[in-house]
């Protein structure tokens, strides 16, 4: 069993009327399957999804997403990485944009760019223990 680390801080003078500062941690207990930190070019809108993290049998797991702002060949990018729960749409990321989230263990996260660039996604998944 090993101890992953999160710290959540959203913070803001010009949000709200008031002031916006608050932080929020967690020390989460991890075992394997665990996959951090890896690189994967995904492909154009209407290509195939990208396996990000796949089904597992053990516990649930944290997902770690990162759109890079950068193309598969380094360029700059400006679509967004569209993440699919299976084939439904979940969330969207623009570059630079990051994710933080739980995912049930049957779930299967998929990922593809929005229009006909290739993205440099980065990504990691840990297994709840």
């Amino acid at each position: 069993m090993a101890t992953l680390n999160v710290s959540l801080t959203l913070s803001s003078t010009d949000v709200s009327s008031d002031n916006l500062n608050m932080t929020v941690t967690d020390a989460l207990t991890v075992g394997p399957p665990q996959e951090f930190l890896s690189k994967v070019v995904l492909e154009v809108n209407g290509g195939s999804d990208t396996v990000i993290k796949p089904a597992g049998s053990a516990g649930n797991h944290y997902l770690y997403v990162k759109h890079t702002g950068l193309k598969g060949d380094g360029s700059a990018a400006t679509a967004a990485v569209v993440l699919k729960l299976g084939s439904t749409s979940l969330s969207v990321l623009v570059p630079g944009e990051i994710s933080f989230f739980n995912v049930i263990n049957s779930g299967v996260i998929n990922a593809i760019s929005s229009s006909s660039e290739t993205i440099l996604l980065e990504y990691g998944f840990f297994t709840k223990a």
